[in-house]
């Protein structure tokens, strides 16, 4: 038979051994980790003080999350992520105020 299921991280697999990247859904709740995603769906957002920051959905080859950039961590970043590539992260997931868990990323690199 075939397997006519997509997965985002073909080609990509070289890249995740390499780095030593943890899947999305084999992160410890409590650790950062180092992970390669694609941004899905994003928005910047203002905080209180009008400080920029980025929130929307990442996934990798088995689930998505909701993702949130804080401002500083944005700010250090630099620019917004392409949702037509891969990203290694650094991050870790929280509970938010709805008692779900978001994936709060601090650094994203792009993928070569």
């Amino acid at each position: 038979g075939f397997n006519l299921e997509y997965d985002v991280l073909n080609g990509y697999y070289d890249v995740i051994k390499k780095n030593n990247l943890v899947p999305l859904n084999r992160i410890n709740n409590s650790s950062r980790a180092n992970t390669a995603v694609h941004f899905v769906s994003f928005s910047e957002k203002k905080t209180k003080a009008s400080d920029k920051m980025l929130v929307g959905t990442i996934e990798d080859d088995k689930v998505s999350y909701h993702f949130v950039i804080f401002p500083d961590d944005y700010k250090k970043n630099g620019e917004i992520p392409s949702k037509d590539k891969l990203y290694i992260v650094v991050g870790q997931f929280r509970l938010n105020k709805n008692n779900e868990n978001d994936f709060v990323i601090y650094e994203y690199f792009e993928t070569k």
